[in-house]
């Protein structure tokens, strides 16, 4: 539903839905810590609350503190089970919306390994151009 409102261009309710859905997701895992399906869906909420705070006039700060706990989860997950490809990728995804330059380098890491290891749906394969294009914009930059 937060996804769709922001679709819709309606970033504050999108942020609303995200919040309340973050609040239930992280009581759900706290009642059952070794689900992993919880726990994952608490890193996917900070990540898309931290994507409706840029979409709502560059929350920038607060986005970034949404971001930082998704990886902070999904490393923890990562760490328990290293074979999950799409914690990894979840991983990637976080790392591409958050500056400095050496975020997209590692996220252009896991990708490519995720790709070597055909990992990557066909749907998610243009993940690796975008970020070398993000990396080559970056570059291209005065500093």
């Amino acid at each position: 539903m937060g996804l769709i409102l922001q679709a819709l261009d309606e970033p504050q309710r999108a942020i609303e839905f995200h919040t309340e859905a973050l609040h239930v997701a992280r009581e759900a895992a706290e009642q059952a810590p070794s689900r992993f399906d919880l726990r994952f869906d608490t890193a996917l909420l900070h990540l898309n609350l931290g994507a409706a705070l840029v979409a709502d006039s560059g929350q920038t700060k607060r986005a970034r503190r949404e971001y930082e706990e998704s990886l902070r989860v999904a490393r923890e997950l990562a760490r328990k089970d290293p074979d999950r490809a799409e914690v990894r990728a979840h991983v990637c995804n976080t790392l591409m919306r958050m500056p400095p330059v050496e975020n997209l380098e590692k996220a252009l890491e896991i990708a490519e390994d995720l790709s070597r290891a055909g990992r990557v749906d066909p749907a998610s394969a243009h993940v690796i151009a975008a970020i070398r294009e993000k990396l080559s914009e970056q570059a291209s930059q005065p500093a």
